[in-house]
């Protein structure tokens, strides 16, 4: 059987001769006893020297979003909700300033930020982006990219699409103005000279027509 003896750390073990030592382990030794399973008189000892080191630099952020497709919106849309995208560094130094910025129709959506203070070890910040105001029918597309040092790297695609207009129907047509003439003998040719109608729109416009012959 195998034992580590002295005051290890909680996850130092050995099984089967095989010592894995935690990452925090504190001790600067480790001793090691295999004892006989037939004779438990005989046993054995040795030291473990335990040397720490640092791990090699590593650097990786992540985005909680990769893509995103805004609700569409009319022509002449108001204002659209903002989005907040998280950004979480998986590195195991501090990222350094992070720069926010966008690529493709980049003119159609506006960010909250253009830069992110350093992220520590497993930290974490955030910035917000939405479509732009008064833009036209039409599909729009960027890819907004967080980067810094060491290659760091981390994009989320948005999309938006603007619909047009919707036109308004007919919803009635009434009389302004009789024509001229409204009394005819048998034979006479029909005269709508002065005819004028209001016609009512669904959308509640109205617009007046006069005959024109």
């Amino acid at each position: 059987t195998w034992q580590v003896e002295g005051n290890p750390g909680e996850g130092t073990t050995i099984s089967g001769g095989l010592l894995t030592v935690y990452p925090d382990e504190s001790a600067s030794s480790l001793t090691i006893r295999a004892t006989s399973v037939d004779n438990d008189l005989v046993s054995g000892v040795s030291t473990v020297d335990v040397t720490a080191t640092e791990p090699n630099p590593f650097y990786q952020i992540v985005l909680d979003k990769t893509a995103h497709i805004f609700p569409a919106a009319d022509e002449g849309y108001g204002a659209q909700e903002e989005l907040t995208v998280g950004i979480t560094s998986v590195s195991n130094q501090p990222t350094g300033t992070l720069t926010i910025d966008h690529a493709g129709e980049k003119d159609a959506f506006v960010l909250s930020k253009d830069n992110v203070e350093s992220l520590a070890v497993g930290g974490t910040g955030s910035f917000t982006v939405k479509p732009a105001p008064g833009l036209s029918p039409g599909t729009y597309t960027a890819t907004v990219t967080v980067s810094g040092d060491h290659d760091l790297s981390a994009s989320l695609g948005v999309s938006f699409t603007v619909n047009p207009a919707a036109q308004p129907t007919v919803s009635g047509i009434s009389v302004e103005t009789q024509p001229a003439t409204l009394a005819y003998t048998e034979g006479d040719t029909l005269d709508l000279t002065g005819l004028t109608a209001k016609i009512t729109y669904s959308d509640r416009s109205e617009k007046t027509v006069g005959y024109t012959g």
